[in-house]
């Protein structure tokens, strides 16, 4: 009889420290796992007015050519002009879109915390906090933030905006890994900067009369610029970097690209037809600049 209650309590207990294992095993699996909840309903807002459409293109086509000063100015005015323009937060969002280019990251993340502030239904909502997401993670390197923003992508996307939501589970996916390869990644990227400011090419070299098409059946990028070296020397093997948006702005991916020719002091060398590779499926416009070159003096 002893031995019979003994041997319960002892199954009794190994039952309880199996299911306690269990329990444990199943919170870790809930934290590591990422709740994906249904996309919602897209957002059909009212066609913009012509004046609305070619006023936000001035702007836009001056941001897209390299000035983004310009362009914020002329997007500000716009908003100014057309408050209620279903244009009006593409017009705040490509402002913080224009900071960032510009280094100004600060100003960039007061841009697209503004669209969710002032227009808290509009579309461009997912895209501002995937945006924010993706400068705190790779140009401030403030993983908890990316990673809150992140997640908001993912909580607030419509099915307009799947692509996107797609990016934000792929990166939280194995978020250690991520994070441990690009901790000190800015100020590692600023140092460099740093370094080579004095005599950066990129400050001589200067690409301008650019026009892009797709070959490939649509899947590679085609390139054609002009080159302006405003240097009293010459450089060769220009290194050019190509970023690759979306129709409404998102940044989709970029890649390097290198020109074995020379850029005499003081000329312009024509580039046509360069190959950049394969490129993102929804790319519709794209930035060109010059990262670095070898001085051949």
């Amino acid at each position: 009889m002893i031995i019979g209650l003994v041997l319960f309590l002892f199954s009794a207990c190994n039952n309880s420290s199996q299911k306690t294992k269990n329990e444990s095993k199943e919170n870790t699996l809930t934290q590591n796992q990422i709740e994906v909840p249904p996309l919602k309903p897209k957002i059909v807002e009212p066609d913009a007015t012509e004046k609305e459409k070619e006023l936000y293109k001035e702007a836009y086509d001056l941001w897209y050519n390299d000035k983004p000063q310009e362009g914020i100015n002329n997007f500000n005015e716009f908003i100014k002009l057309f408050p209620k323009s279903s244009l009006a937060d593409d017009a705040q969002r490509m402002i913080g879109t224009a900071y960032s280019n510009m280094e100004n990251y600060p100003k960039a993340i007061e841009a697209y915390e503004n669209v969710n502030i002032k227009y808290p239904d509009a579309n461009s909502d997912p895209g501002a906090l995937y945006d924010m997401a993706h400068l705190y993670f790779y140009s401030i390197n403030d993983f908890d933030k990316a990673k809150y923003y992140y997640e908001q992508v993912i909580n607030s996307a419509t099915v307009d905006d799947e692509k996107i939501r797609d990016f934000a589970l792929e990166q939280l996916k194995d978020w250690e890994k991520q994070t441990q390869r690009f901790t000190g990644y800015a100020e590692r990227s600023k140092e460099y900067q740093k370094e080579r400011q004095s005599n950066s090419p990129s400050e001589y070299l200067k690409i301008n009369e650019t026009s892009w098409d797709k070959g490939g059946f649509g899947t590679v990028g085609i390139h054609s610029f002009s080159i302006q070296n405003n240097a009293d020397i010459s450089f060769k093997d220009v290194v050019i970097r190509i970023d690759y948006f979306s129709e409404t702005g998102t940044f989709l991916g970029g890649t390097l690209r290198t020109v074995y020719k020379q850029i005499p002091s003081k000329q312009s060398v024509r580039i046509t037809e360069l190959n950049a590779g394969f490129i993102p499926a929804d790319a519709s416009t794209c930035t060109l600049k010059v990262v670095t070159a070898i001085s051949d003096n």
